[in-house]
């Protein structure tokens, strides 16, 4: 996911594999990985997420939008990364990686009758070796992921697709030189799916997705000033959500210069939060006028429902001349004071000028709801924050260069 960084309005700070787009919060971003929508999937999330949990391997392609993206996508504000895993040409290989992050295994494959294939990735995290090495009083930072997909070939015009993904943390680190603190975090998380692909005609394709998830995060930690004036902290936050969730997308045809595009999605989730944190300030903060201690204790259920549907018309007006419009509506309701509808509108056109020119111009809104993952119980929140929104205008030029005359001065 880094190399999506050197894109035009991709930014970083340099640690975290989480980007900004345009000046969004790294939060801003949908990541979707073969029609799933994946909750944090880096490793060391809790310390800046300075990896992506995926292997590299099982990548076939990151469409990136900055902005103005189509209506088939929802719940982000700033920018979608649309990861697709290999399913083209797989043959029979292995791969066996080996470096200071980690050690991984890639295996693919398929049947002899050529109608089932499969993708088998697992990765461990090699950088608790490499601090036992080098300062074993830092800590603990263990991690892994792994990855299996299968794909059938039921009849020439169904295909079906299951598969499941996985990425672990359990990171401990520490630091005793002077103070004492530590900070701990385990995440687990696994998504599992059923997907199924279907030509009825010519004009006519469809793909139901079935998937369900399954998310614990428990992080911890303590911070002693040997300086008591300086203060002390200490803090206990587990959480967990699960969810299941269906959707059904249709695309039709209606000429040889226009395709609509119908979509529905509904998930239900449910989630618990139990936060205790308790903080002891030192006498700089009496000066300021800050509270000297503070405990927080929350425990709290959420769950409901959040759906969505979107519709979306792409037709070209003429030979150089392309249009999409789209609309999408979206709720959601989690039970604790967080139930909304907001209706998102989409227009793009694309003007090729020239062979090797193209003028690109988007508007539209885009809503941005609070995950029931998201509360932010840290900050004494008990309530969900009212739903986001950007609206982007974006006009763009696209220049293709041509390298004709160098690679003939170079034959």
């Amino acid at each position: 996911i880094r190399i999506t960084n050197h894109l035009p309005g991709m930014a970083t700070i340099g640690v975290s594999a989480k980007p900004h787009i345009r000046g969004g919060l790294q939060d801003e971003v949908l990541v979707m990985f073969n029609n799933l929508e994946l909750l944090e999937p880096f490793h060391l999330r809790d310390f800046q997420s300075v990896f992506s949990s995926f292997n590299p391997s099982v990548i076939e392609t990151i469409d990136v939008y900055t902005g103005g993206f189509p209506a088939r996508y929802g719940d982000r504000m700033s920018g979608v990364m649309d990861i697709a895993p290999g399913t083209s040409d797989l043959e029979k290989r292995g791969e066996l990686s080996v470096s200071l992050l980690n050690l991984g295994l890639f295996l693919t494959g398929e049947t002899s009758q050529g109608r089932a294939d499969w993708i088998l990735s697992a990765r461990r995290g090699n950088l608790d070796i490499v601090t036992k090495e080098i300062n074993s009083t830092v800590g603990d930072p263990a991690y892994s992921d792994a990855y299996a997909q299968f794909r059938y070939e039921i009849r020439p015009d169904t295909e079906l697709d299951v598969g499941f993904i996985a990425y672990n943390d359990d990171i401990k680190l520490s630091d005793f030189d002077e103070d004492g603190e530590i900070a701990s975090s385990k995440y687990r998380t696994v998504y599992a799916w059923s997907q199924l692909h279907k030509t009825w005609s010519e004009n006519l394709q469809s793909s139901t997705l079935l998937y369900g998830g399954s998310i614990v995060h428990d992080r911890g930690g303590f911070l002693l000033d040997e300086d008591l004036d300086n203060g002390s902290a200490d803090v206990s936050d587990k959480r967990k959500f699960s969810l299941v969730s269906f959707a059904q997308r249709l695309d039709y045809q209606l000429s040889e210069r226009a395709i609509l595009e119908l979509g529905v999605k509904a998930t239900h989730q449910q989630g618990t939060y139990d936060y205790f944190g308790q903080i002891e300030r030192g006498v700089l903060a009496d000066l300021v006028g800050n509270q000297l201690e503070e405990t927080r204790a929350v425990r709290l259920r959420p769950s409901g429902l959040s759906t969505g549907a979107y519709l979306s018309l792409r037709s070209e007006l003429g030979k150089d001349f392309t249009v999409e419009g789209g609309l999408r509506w979206d709720q959601q309701n989690y039970g604790l004071g967080s139930r909304d509808r907001q209706f998102s509108p989409r227009l793009s056109a694309r003007w090729q000028a020239t062979s090797t020119a193209s003028f690109r111009f988007s508007v539209g809104r885009f809503h941005q709801p609070e995950g029931i993952h998201e509360l932010q119980v840290g900050d004494g929140q008990v309530r969900y924050q009212d739903v986001q929104y950007a609206d982007h205008v974006i006009l763009s030029w696209h220049q293709a260069v041509s390298y004709t005359h160098l690679r003939a001065h170079e034959t």
